[in-house]
Order: structure tokens, then sequence, then C-alpha cells
């Protein structure tokens, strides 16, 4: 560590803070994000001693996303900079149409989903992101003036759970100025982003409002992390409610007990309700709050009248409150071939192996399908144990217009002769259906830096 190095990136702090985001496995291989800016710049050099010192070793990984003349000579640019000390280095490529609305979002998405598909592609578990304190700041006062409630206002957690790898956020806690103190004292230089002072986008406004207003980027963190610290009581709490008043079919809908629910505080019985919805509809976030709770409020009442919400259908049945997918707006058919991976309707993970049934397509049973067949078939017999409202989105397999598998139904199948024939009906080789939803309904939990 060069001399005069400000203590908050010295190797023994950033060592505490990988270690509150741990665990590692032995001699880890990491992925970092680095766009060539201070921030990133210096989160991979700390990040290359601390994989050294563990006999690992780090990926830097560039996503040039098109937008901006000089963005492929920037990754060029860093890219010698890091061989220079022996970081091994890749840039990934946003290509295709880019939005003229949304920019920052849509490249953001992007950005995420072609770091996390290479490490998936590598198994790489941990990618490391360079979010600092002055950024934990300013996301505070954008969601405040959005009117978020306590989550919003909680900011970034320290760690996000993707699908595929774990987003780990290790300099929360630490000024921008401090790292570049740090990359001074080392002699490395990094690249200014002209976007970050283009005043069309609202995080640089508000930076400079922050400046003018002598707000201590300090002190909204802190606060940051104290309304972290609340949700992440209220998360514990909902996983506890849901943990009692939920039921989760394998087949994507679920019940939820009224009673149960209504014996939860009123901000806890509509998170549970939230995150039902956003799992069976296959959300990535569940609905907006107002509609949440207008929902929460009727179902408490008995009413039973059927309503929709985050692409999911709502009704009082036989074992409570029945929540599945609506029957609108599903997925076109998938035709299956030898190594298809996909995640069919952001809420079945899809995996065919190197045999499958040939012509063969997966499709939502739809209406007509659910309605279509004798209840003494093989297909009738296994929809018995399914609600009615639920069977139109069921994934099946078909060809040439004949159902002759669902393959989640396997799993819920019950003892007996019933249950044998519903399983083998269901049975399917080559062919893996199962419930992996966007967003989980136990989240991972929040993570205070």
């Amino acid at each position: 560590m060069a001399g005069g190095a400000p203590a908050s990136v010295s190797e023994a702090a950033f060592e505490a803070a990988m270690a509150a985001l741990g665990p590692f496995e032995t001699r880890p291989h990491i992925a970092v994000a680095v766009s060539g800016g201070s921030d990133s710049l210096a989160l991979t050099l700390l990040a290359d001693r601390w994989c050294r010192a563990r006999g690992g070793r780090l990926s830097a990984l560039s996503v040039d996303h098109g937008l901006r003349d000089g963005s492929a000579r920037e990754a060029a640019q860093v890219s010698e900079w890091l061989a220079a000390r022996g970081i091994a280095h890749e840039t990934l490529a946003w290509t295709g149409p880019k939005p003229t609305h949304g920019i920052q979002a849509a490249a953001r998405a992007a950005r995420y989903g072609l770091l996390e598909d290479w490490c998936a592609a590598r198994g790489v578990l941990h990618l490391l992101a360079a979010h600092t304190r002055d950024d934990q700041a300013e996301t505070l006062l954008l969601r405040l003036g959005r009117g978020s409630g306590p989550d919003g206002l909680s900011a970034m957690s320290a760690v996000r759970e993707l699908r595929r790898c774990r987003v780990l956020r290790p300099l929360l806690t630490v000024p921008r100025g401090d790292l570049r103190n740090y990359l001074e004292g080392l002699g490395q230089a990094w690249i200014e982003d002209p976007s970050n002072d283009d005043p069309r986008f609202a995080r640089t406004r508000l930076r400079g409002a922050i400046a003018s207003a002598e707000m201590p980027a300090a002190g909204l963190a802190q606060a940051a992390a104290r309304y972290g610290g609340v949700r992440r009581v209220m998360e514990a709490e909902t996983d506890r409610v849901l943990a009692l008043a939920s039921r989760m079919s394998p087949a994507g809908f679920a019940w939820l007990d009224a009673g149960r629910l209504a014996e939860a505080p009123g901000e806890i019985g509509v998170r549970a309700l939230g995150r039902l919805i956003a799992a069976v509809g296959g959300g990535v976030h569940p609905p907006r709050r107002a509609a949440l709770e207008r929902a929460f409020g009727a179902l408490l009442d008995g009413d039973p009248s059927a309503t929709t919400l985050g692409r999911c259908h709502l009704s009082q049945g036989r074992e409570g409150i029945l929540i599945c997918r609506e029957a609108r707006d599903l997925p076109a058919p998938l035709a299956l071939a030898p190594a298809v991976r996909a995640h069919w309707d952001r809420r079945f993970a899809v995996r065919v192996s190197d045999t499958v049934a040939e012509g063969a397509a997966l499709r939502p049973l739809g209406r007509g399908g659910a309605r279509g067949y004798e209840p003494k078939s093989p297909l009738g017999r296994a929809l018995k144990a399914v609600p009615a409202p639920a069977r139109a989105s069921l994934p099946v397999l078909a060809r040439g217009g004949e159902v002759f598998s669902c393959p989640v139904l396997a799993y819920d199948a019950g003892p007996g002769p019933e249950g044998r024939k519903q399983r083998e009906f269901a049975a399917a080789p080559g062919v893996s259906v199962r419930f992996r939803p966007a967003s989980p309904i136990s989240l991972a939990g929040f993570c205070v830096a």
C-alpha cells in the first residue's frame, strides 16, 4: 500500500469489508465491473490484492454500451492499464438497437445482464460493483424525492442476489475522494465519464445540489443505513408470516390463509401479499403500494369478487385466497431442442437435455386447453390437483397440438393410484420445468454495509 493512503482504503479495511460480505470459496475467482472511472479502478486494484493474498484470481469486466463516441477507446485504455498490473480484463459489448428514452435504466439492465451471463458461463459466484458512500447518499435523496418508503430510503444493499451470481458492494462506506487519493498515491490515472456532468440526468443535477447545499454525504449515508436496519426487521417478519400463512405450489400458484394474514400488522401483511404476487406473476418487483393496499383490504374483508393485479388473478377459494397467473399475455410456444435453456414467462426454469421429443414445444395450456379434455383423460386426471383459475397458465408440452405432458404436476402428485397416474402423465424425459420466479418469495435479505 502506498504511503499516505486513506485508512478507508487500506488493505485491512478492504479485508474487513469483504469478510462482512462472505463467505467465499477457497482460492476464489472474483469478477469486478470496471468502467475506468476512479471508483471502479480503485476497487479493481484493491480486489486484485485481496484475491492474490488468497491464492485466487480477479477478472475485470468492462461493458461498452456503444452510446458514446470513444467508449471502445476507453475500454481499450482500461485493458492497457490493467494488463500492466497483470490483471485479466475483458470488454463486453451491448449490441443491437438502443432506446431513445430511459437510456440510463436500459443501459444498467443491459450491463448487469451481460455481466451476469459472463459470470454464469464461467462459474463465477461473486461480482464486485464500485458504488461508494457518495452514490448511497445520492440514491437516498433520489428516492426521497419519489416518495419512497423505508425500503427505498435504505438505498443500496451491500449484497444483491441475482439469479446466477451475487453482486457485492464493498465500498459503500468509502468516500469517493478517498478512492481518488488512493489512485493518486499509486500513480494510477482514471477516466472521467462525461455523462457524470450531463445535466439531462437526475443524478448529475442532484450531485450539484448536494454540493451547493452542503449536505454531507456521510450523514445521508448514515440515514440510509438506519432505514436499512428497519428494512431488515420488516423483511424478517414478512418471511415469518409467509411461512405460516402461505402455501406455494410447484405448479406456480399459491394459497394464502386470510385469517393468519389478518393477524399480522398491516404493513407486514401488505408486504407478504406483494411478495406472493411478484413471484406468482413473474414480476421483478411487487405492484405499486396503493394498488396492493386496495387488494389487501378487499381480500381481508372477504370480498368474493376476483381481482387482478401484477399479472395475477386473486380470488377466494376452497383453501383460502388463491393467487395464480392471469390467463392473458402468456408467452408464445417455445420450441424445444437439445441443450435449450430458458426462463419461461419469468416464472419457470426450462432445461432440455440432449434428447427431446421431435417437434415438441412448451406452451401455456390456455383456456381452451383446460376445458378441452375429458375428466378421465391423463390430462384431466392431472388437472384435478389444480384450481380451475390456475390451469390456463400451466406450462405444458405439446406436439402437433396435442398435450402429452405437464412436468410441473409431477412435483405435487399425491400418494396412491391417482398420484401415480399423475406422475406418469407429467413425466417428460429430457425436459425439466421448475418453478423459479424472477422474484423469490423469501428474499436474500437486505445487507447494511
